[in-house]
């Protein structure tokens, strides 16, 4: 039990740095991110909109994959979105040179989407696996 007590801690940890990250890469003034404006210039901007979100709402599923409730990965993709979206308005309101972008918060949504659909398939199948356990130990 104290592995698994452990690799809990180890998700928290790499779930809240993604998430200082992800502030920090979403509000920082745009002289501080103009060496990744690169991206933007070949429209991979949005794919790593995509990616951050989707490692992120990973993470923190993974860091809390023991939750009681049967939807709370729908619950994640929620408050995953409504981050994306805060942060993109934050953008122009708190970050000097930066700007919202609709297409932002879109591929901020779909990276949550499909962070949180592989969150769901990994909690049923550990559940799965959970049940079989427990009912192979109560056959024996």
């Amino acid at each position: 039990m104290k592995d698994h007590g452990w690799q809990v801690g180890k998700s928290v940890i790499a779930a809240i740095i993604w998430t200082v990250v992800l502030l920090y890469l979403s509000l920082a003034p745009g002289s501080e991110v103009s060496g990744l404006s690169i991206l933007s210039r070949y429209h991979l901007d949005k794919l790593a909109h995509l990616v951050m979100y989707l490692i992120w709402v990973w993470l923190i599923g993974s860091a809390f994959r023991q939750n009681v409730l049967s939807h709370w990965w729908l619950l994640l993709f929620l408050i995953a979105t409504f981050l994306g979206v805060a942060l993109e308005y934050g953008q122009e309101h708190l970050s000097h040179g930066r700007t919202n972008d609709f297409w932002d918060m879109i591929f901020n949504g779909i990276g949550a989407l499909i962070g949180a659909l592989i969150v769901r398939h990994q909690s049923q199948a550990h559940a799965r696996r959970t049940h079989a356990h427990l009912d192979h130990h109560q056959r024996t």
